[in-house]
Parts: C-alpha cells; sequence; structure tokens
C-alpha cells in the first residue's frame, strides 16, 4: 500500500564539477511500521541541469542510522539502480520503492538515509549530488500490560499462576513489578510462601522479568499457596500491576484492563463431626444418674475450626420417647477444640409418673451446624447418632459396703483387710447370679504395697442359694520404712458378661468408690547431743554435736538447728570441705548461728556439725552453749527423742585465770605520820579485761608489842581495781 507520510524534495545546490548537472533524491519523511503487513516509500532521483551524454546508472544506497536489515523486507532494499537515458534533461525524474518490514517488537523510533551516485565513477563528467533523504520509521508497538490467571480458583498447597502479557515484544529486559493485597474477608495473603523476586511482608510484592533475549511477550508469575490444615472459608486476594511499575519499556508503558487479577482460594480442610458414647458412661447406666456423649470433629481442619455449634435431639423407646416430650438442644464447639461433650441428667422412674420397663435413650447429632464467621465446610459424618440403656431401679438389689474405716494402719509384717460386701432387696433370680467385681487402683500406693505385689483385684457372687453377706481381703505389705501414708481407691462393677443377668434381676445399685489411706506407722526419731558435757574455750578441737537419725526412711530428711547463749565471735560452725559420699549435706544459715542438715536416702544415720571455739583472752564466767532443733521434715512421721527433745548444751569454762599479788612498798621505810603505799598488781591472760576487781587485805604489826586497836588504820580494808586496769594501790 502506499506510504501514509508524505513526500518532499529537497535540492541542495550544485556544487560545479565542470558540468552543471545535479541530482537529488526525495522520499517520505517518516513510514509507519505495522505488526505484519510491510509498509512501502516512493522515492524521485531528480536531474537539475544539464542533461547526461549517454545513457548513465545512477546507483542508490540506504545509510543506516538507527535501522538493520531486519527493518527490510529484504536485504536487496538496501540498495538498486535507475538509469538516465542520454535524452534525459533537466527536471528528468527516475523512482524506486523501499518496503520497511513490519514487526511487533517494542522499539525506540528508527531512521534511514538515501543517497544516490553515478554508478561509474570514471564516466561521470562531473555530476554533484544534492542532500540524502531522510525517513523516520515511527514504531507501532507499545508497551500495554495484561495479566490474566490461569486459574482464578486455587487451592491450599497449591500454585496461583497470572499470565503477563505485554502487548508486544520487548527490544529490551522489561521489568514489571507486583503487589499482593487482601480484598474484603481475606486473610490469606499471608498463605503465600514464594513467588517471584518477592517480598512478602505486608503489604508484599514482587517483580517478573521479560527479556529481550527470549523473544516473547509473556512471562508468568507463579505464586506457591501453604497448605494450612485450617478449616476455613474461602478467601480471596489480588495480584496488581501499575504503570509505574513497568521498568525498560520504549515509550510510555501502560497498563490493560486495570492491572488487577483476583484469586479465590477455595475453602479448605473439611470437617466431619459425629457422636459416640463418651468413654466414662457405661453401655446402661442407671435412671436419675447422668450420661455423656462425645461429640467429635474430624478431618484434616480438626481443631482449627472457628466455633461450631451441632444440634442435636433426644428420643428414645418407652418414657423417653418424643411422646413424654421432645428434648435436644445445640452443642457449642469454642473455636480450635477438636469436639466437645453432650451430658445428660435422666429423670427418674418416678419423675416419669411410673414404674417403667428398661428403656433406651438415643441422642442424635442434627444438621447443619452453625459456623462462625470465617469458618469452612462442616458436615455430619457417620455415626450421627449414640444411645445408652436406661436401667430403672424401683426393684433394684442394692450393694453396700462395710468393714475398716477409710484410714488403715500399717503393721511391720503382711496383714490383710476383711471388707464385707452387704446385699439388700428383692431375691436373686435362680440362675441369675450377680457378680460385683471390685479392684483397687492406686493413688500414692505402688504395687509393693500391697502382699500380693501387685494392686488386688476380685469378685464376689451372690446366688439366689446364697445371697447374704460376701467378703473379700486386700493384703497389705508390711514394713518398717518411714514414708508418707499412702491412699488406694476400691472401685465395684458389673462384669459385662453379669450384665444381662443383672438386667434380669432389676437392676443393681452399687457401693460408692471407696478411698482408703494406710497410715504410715514407722515414724524415724531425731536425737541431738554435744559431745562433751564441758570444754574449755581454748580446745584446739572445739566442740560438736551429733545429729542422730533412727528408723528407716524412704526420702529426704531435714533437720533444721540454731544455736545460743554465745556472742557470734566466740564460736564458729564448721563447713563441710570435700565430704565423703553417703554423708549428709550442712548449709550454714546466714549469719552463722545455725544452718541445716538434710539427710538423703542413701545417707549415713548419723553425722556431728564441729564448732570451732575462740580463746578471746576475756576473764569470764563459764559459758553454754545450746542447740536447739527446728521444725523437721520427712517423707513420713517424725519427732525428736524424748530424751532432749531436740535441745542440748555444752558448758564453755573460761582459761583466762588472773593472779593478784602485793609488793612491798617504796619507800621500804617511812616516818611515823606518812603513807606506806603497796602496789597490787593483776596478772594472767585474763589481766586487763575483767570487770572491776575488789581485793581485801588486812594489815598487823610486825612487833606484838603495837597492839591492836591503838593504831586502828591497820586493821585492814579492800581496793577496787578498776575494770580493764591491771594495778591499784
Amino acid at each position: 500500500r502506499s506510504a501514509t507520510a508524505s513526500e518532499q524534495s529537497a535540492t541542495q545546490s550544485v556544487i560545479p564539477r565542470g558540468v552543471a548537472r545535479t541530482l537529488t533524491v526525495t522520499g517520505p519523511t517518516s513510514l509507519t511500521e505495522t505488526d505484519a503487513d510491510l509498509e512501502s516509500g516512493n522515492y524521485t532521483v531528480t536531474l537539475t541541469g544539464t542533461a547526461f551524454a549517454a545513457a548513465t546508472t545512477v546507483t542508490w544506497t540506504v545509510t543506516n542510522v538507527s535501522t538493520a536489515d531486519a527493518d527490510f523486507a529484504a536485504a536487496s532494499d538496501r540498495s538498486g539502480t535507475v538509469s538516465f537515458g542520454d535524452g534525459d534533461g533537466d527536471g528528468s525524474t527516475q523512482s524506486f520503492t523501499l518496503t520497511v518490514a513490519g514487526d511487533n517488537l517494542n522499539e525506540a523510533a528508527e531512521s534511514f538515509t538515501v543517497q544516490v551516485s553515478v554508478a561509474d565513477a570514471s564516466a561521470d563528467d562531473g555530476t554533484a549530488y544534492g542532500a540524502a533523504a531522510m525517513t523516520a520509521i515511527a514504531d507501532d508497538d507499545p508497551i500495554n500490560v495484561a495479566v490474566t490467571a490461569a486459574s482464578a480458583t486455587v487451592s491450599e498447597g497449591g500454585n496461583a499462576v497470572v499470565n503477563v502479557n505485554l502487548g508486544a515484544i520487548p527490544s529490551r529486559d522489561i521489568s514489571v513489578a507486583y503487589t499482593l493485597g487482601n480484598t474484603a474477608g481475606a486473610t490469606d495473603v499471608d498463605a503465600i510462601v514464594s513467588g517471584p523476586g518477592a517480598d512478602l511482608s505486608d503489604p508484599g510484592g514482587g517483580s517478573i522479568d521479560i527479556t529481550a533475549a527470549g523473544g516473547v511477550a509473556t512471562g508468568t508469575i507463579t505464586l506457591a499457596l501453604a497448605a494450612d490444615n485450617r478449616n476455613e472459608a474461602a478467601e480471596t486476594f489480588t495480584v496488581a500491576i501499575a504503570a509505574s511499575g513497568i521498568a525498560g519499556a520504549h515509550g510510555t508503558a501502560t497498563v490493560a484492563g486495570g492491572g488487577m487479577q483476583t484469586f479465590t482460594i477455595a475453602a479448605s480442610d473439611p470437617i466431619t463431626y459425629s457422636i459416640a458414647r463418651a468413654a466414662g458412661t457405661p453401655a446402661t447406666v442407671n435412671e436419675g444418674a447422668s450420661a455423656a456423649f462425645t461429640v467429635t470433629l474430624a478431618g484434616a481442619g480438626a481443631g482449627s475450626a472457628a466455633a461450631i455449634t451441632v444440634p442435636y435431639t433426644v428420643a428414645g423407646s418407652g418414657s423417653y420417647n418424643v411422646a413424654s416430650g421432645a428434648r435436644g438442644g445445640n452443642l457449642t464447639i469454642a473455636a480450635g477444640q477438636s469436639g466437645g461433650t453432650i451430658s445428660l441428667a435422666l429423670p427418674s422412674s418416678d419423675s416419669l409418673g411410673a414404674a417403667a420397663a428398661d428403656q433406651t435413650l438415643i441422642v442424635t447429632l442434627g444438621a447443619p451446624p452453625t459456623v462462625a464467621s470465617g469458618g469452612g465446610s462442616v458436615t455430619r459424618g457417620s455415626p450421627a447418632s449414640a444411645q445408652v440403656a436406661v436401667n430403672f431401679l424401683d426393684a433394684a438389689h442394692s450393694f453396700t459396703l462395710a468393714g475398716p474405716a477409710a484410714s488403715i494402719d500399717e503393721t511391720d509384717a503382711d496383714a490383710n483387710t476383711t471388707y464385707t460386701v452387704a446385699h439388700t432387696g428383692p431375691a436373686i433370680l435362680a440362675a441369675q447370679d450377680i457378680v460385683v467385681t471390685w479392684a483397687v487402683t492406686h493413688g500414692s500406693t505402688a504395687d509393693a504395697d500391697f502382699s500380693g505385689g501387685s494392686a488386688p483385684t476380685g469378685t464376689v457372687t451372690f446366688t439366689s442359694a446364697d445371697a447374704t453377706d460376701q467378703d473379700f481381703d486386700i493384703g497389705i505389705a508390711g514394713d518398717t520404712l518411714n514414708e508418707a501414708d499412702e491412699t488406694f481407691t476400691i472401685a465395684f462393677g458389673i462384669a459385662a458378661a453379669n450384665m444381662a443377668a443383672v438386667t434380669m434381676n432389676g437392676g443393681a445399685n452399687l457401693p460408692s468408690d471407696l478411698a482408703v489411706t494406710i497410715a504410715d506407722n514407722d515414724d524415724l526419731s531425731v536425737n541431738i547431743a554435744f559431745a562433751d558435757a564441758s570444754v574449755a574455750e581454748d580446745a584446739a578441737a572445739g566442740t560438736g554435736f551429733a545429729i542422730t537419725l533412727t528408723g528407716m526412711r524412704s526420702g529426704d530428711v531435714t533437720v533444721p538447728f540454731t544455736l545460743s547463749g554465745l556472742s557470734g565471735g566466740e564460736y564458729a560452725i564448721d563447713a563441710q570441705t570435700s565430704p565423703p559420699a553417703n554423708t549428709a549435706a550442712l548449709a550454714i544459715a546466714s549469719g552463722g548461728a545455725g544452718g541445716t542438715v538434710v539427710f538423703e536416702s542413701a545417707d549415713s544415720n548419723s553425722f556431728t556439725v564441729s564448732i570451732s571455739l575462740t580463746d578471746d583472752n576475756l576473764n569470764e564466767a563459764t559459758e553454754e552453749l545450746t542447740v536447739t532443733g527446728g521444725a523437721l521434715a520427712a517423707a513420713g512421721g517424725i519427732a525428736y527423742a524424748s530424751a532432749n527433745n531436740g535441745v542440748d548444751s555444752v558448758m564453755i569454762t573460761d582459761t583466762d585465770a588472773i593472779t593478784v599479788s602485793i609488793a612491798a612498798p617504796s619507800p621500804a621505810t617511812v616516818d611515823e605520820g606518812g603513807t606506806a603505799e603497796f602496789p597490787v598488781t593483776l596478772s594472767g591472760a585474763g589481766a586487763g579485761s575483767a570487770a572491776a576487781i575488789t581485793v581485801n587485805y588486812t594489815a598487823a604489826w610486825a612487833d606484838a608489842a603495837f597492839t591492836t586497836g591503838v593504831f586502828t588504820d591497820l586493821d585492814g580494808g579492800s581496793i577496787t581495781i578498776a575494770a580493764g586496769d591491771t594495778m591499784g594501790n
């Protein structure tokens, strides 16, 4: 088809070469590329001035500016010739056509020039050439990005695939950014675990590159979805692009159709619910008792669902059918739970107005359930109903337990304890014996606490010939071990094989479970005693007291103690250093005035607390150091020995004696009427540390001629040496 752009002529001034002749080429200033068709342009070579002397061939040539061979229909289109005859003069023209190839490649605008020359330059007699013709090729392939989904509905654990179409093949690499978002009610953008170039933090997104080397206009974004095993409704998320997120395009990039694709993540992890008789509810229950039924959620999403409310109805035979009043209700299973329990209190026959034969109670689950917001598919499964037999007891047999009190004393040797099951009620039917089972279940006991080495079980049988009381024994193992009181429970039941006989007899009321305590009889005795009755304060070995346990122990024993009577600086409790194996552990209290001794089960039964004494060089009276035991702790009973009830003392004797001496006066001779002063001196380790000391003295004349009474001041007296002093006169 003809060129779409105007053609123009451009003539340049002739450069004289001896002949006034100019060749000028003109053509369209622009051609528009198409996707597939060829676009042609007509070019004209015009001769101005002197005609050629002979027929002349003129060559035209395309000179690239920004084109390539592929931009033309054929490589031969890049050059050619036209011919002028020997008579062609001024104004003569010759034409040729250039064809541009179409493509769908997004590329920059291109251009080329066309120049002419005389083919045989040696025969040219001097031709000048006008300006070359320049033509632009306008690209018609803009980037217009569209997004579509391979499938708009996807499943958890699968892939969401977004097809990205640029609308044109890129001539250079194109990057397309995308963002992820929620639509109303959606929560699963966080469930996208990977994607190309993705940053999955809120709001999340990534980018995809479509390369020029690939030669295609399309790419895909593949988003991997997590499988969360969570029961939930269908959710949606979006993948969106914007023109501002397209990089690398020639020209202005645009987005088609809003640039957004919405995906729906199908409802996942469906749940079914079913019902069964609860584990603690027997197949037959007595009137006036209760029956429990367990509703269980099953499926991959069980335990992850929103709150589910399941309707149910209660019906049955006889007095329990709907004629006596339809019953039912709703069970709400809380979010995150995998089931719930329906508990029904059963009426007695009296409440129904009359005695009745045994009945069947049936609980049936309804549908559909009510699922809280955000929940997924929940349907009723199988079984959808469960039942119990209801035993009416108007003429039932009753069994009660008689025996020792709920607490029995342990002995040092094995001993049996006898229990009696008493029967009241109507006569037992012939050949329909009632067998009552009993079994011991451990509380804090162990198998070794029973004579047989395991928790005992047994039966008592009531027959038509012997419906009187029946006894059974439980053997308690004796020991001499100090331990905590222990508990066990005696539970009663009816053997499954005997249930039909019980039903034939009109039912049976069994004894209530009995909780029994075994009281330990092996109390520990603790004695605390000093090794010495008295000890000198300067004794190098110091003193100490022994803590001695009497009895076998099953666990740790803790004996706290405090010391009193001396000041803190006069003694110190010796710490343990590298104690031998099987030795109790000593912990000294802060301040050093006491501590705690812990005997572990493997330790020896005696431990000595050593005490270092301080020789204080003080003259003082004898002192008393007392140890007092604190609150004892053991697995069983424990008490201080009655000999001293956990209190003992040692006397600390003083070693700092003082000697008093008197010396002659100085001068040794005094005149009558004068004064004679005799120095009195204290010596010994305690000298100078004592309290005030009063020393009595007597005076007498050496010469008997001086009789007492003549000089009464020689009769004697006392001198007081002040506290801390060592001398007086």
